[in-house]
């Protein structure tokens, strides 16, 4: 029999994936970027057809060889996209998805509710924070509504 330590150990090296390399993820990526694109491309061909009144695609398009070709190409790419996903581990997809957020951040950019606050020389205009209605929100007065015998001691 073996012992609670060794069973330990053996539990653990079935759990513990290994852990991916950035090589490993920059091909992982790369080859998801070009998936994306590739669907990207597919679903541009697919919306040339057309549509009837309610936006599906009538029959007599659907039997058309080039809708097929199209159709089965755009299908065969999602399967892809979906077996590539598979592959990847969840520190992989983490990765992927703050390097997506990372890219759509510019550098030195501000969100919007804060540029609307800014001059033109880059310093927070004292006139825009007091016209904000957001801003001033926070100068409402409060009053205490407790009734006697609640208050705290």
């Amino acid at each position: 029999m073996k012992s609670f330590k060794n069973l330990r150990e053996a539990y653990g090296n079935l759990t513990n994936k290994v852990e991916s390399t950035d090589s490993q993820f920059d091909a992982w990526y790369n080859k998801s970027q070009q998936l994306d694109k590739m669907q990207k491309d597919s679903s541009e061909k697919l919306k040339k057809f057309p549509k009837g009144n309610m936006g599906l695609v009538p029959d007599s398009v659907k039997k058309d060889p080039k809708y097929r070709k199209a159709k089965s190409e755009s299908e065969k790419i999602f399967k892809m996209i979906q077996q590539h996903n598979k592959s990847a581990s969840k520190d992989m997809l983490r990765m992927a998805r703050d390097r997506r957020r990372q890219s759509k951040i510019k550098e030195g950019s501000l969100p919007p509710h804060l540029q609307r606050l800014m001059s033109k020389d880059g310093n927070i205009d004292p006139k825009k924070v007091k016209k904000d209605k957001l801003l001033r929100k926070g100068k409402s007065k409060v009053t205490d509504v407790t009734p006697k015998g609640y208050e705290p001691k």
